[in-house]
């Protein structure tokens, strides 16, 4: 365990710029176009609740001054305010993506600033492990060899901040 901490805390010390790209950018370009797709379609649903909103006063003045019936007022605004509704709900899920993907940003950063009070820790100690590891997940054991004397378990770091690092030998 010692060994891939130390082997995370070179590889972010080596190019910090790098290892943040690696950290959230883990689907590549396909996740920045999607980004970008969600910030695109969220100003667009913000600009049709805005324009919504001025469509509902329009019709609203217009049953005012008798240009509409009520029947016909009541059901253009249960559509309007219908649809109102699914774009908040749009917006609501957009921000939640958009919010994510910068969480993710500051959360490696947050990891940098830990590497960076660390140089080369030569021993595990209670404090580094508290730091840097949020879990620690151990496979099943697995009898191998002859005699099937020999065990092997799998083991998986989960990191704080930025979860598991998929550069490391487990």
């Amino acid at each position: 365990m010692l060994e891939d901490i130390q082997r995370v805390i070179r590889t972010a010390k080596q190019s910090e710029s790098g290892f943040v790209e690696k950290i959230t950018v883990s689907e590549g370009k396909e996740r920045n176009k999607a980004i970008k797709r969600a910030e695109t379609e969220l100003s667009g649903a913000r600009f049709r609740i805005d324009e919504l909103d001025r469509i509902i006063s329009r019709i609203y003045e217009d049953h005012v001054a008798g240009k509409l019936s009520d029947d016909r007022f009541a059901k253009m605004l249960v559509g309007y305010e219908a649809e109102q509704a699914d774009q908040k709900t749009i917006v609501n899920e957009l921000d939640v993506i958009i919010s994510e993907a910068g969480e993710q940003t500051a959360n490696a950063d947050k990891f940098l600033r830990l590497v960076r009070l660390y140089t080369e820790p030569v021993e595990l100690t209670g404090e580094i492990v508290r730091e840097f590891i949020e879990k620690i997940v151990v496979g099943r054991a697995e009898h191998i060899g002859p005699g099937h004397r020999t065990k092997r378990q799998k083991v998986k770091i989960i990191y704080n901040y930025i979860g598991q690092y998929t550069d490391t030998v487990m």
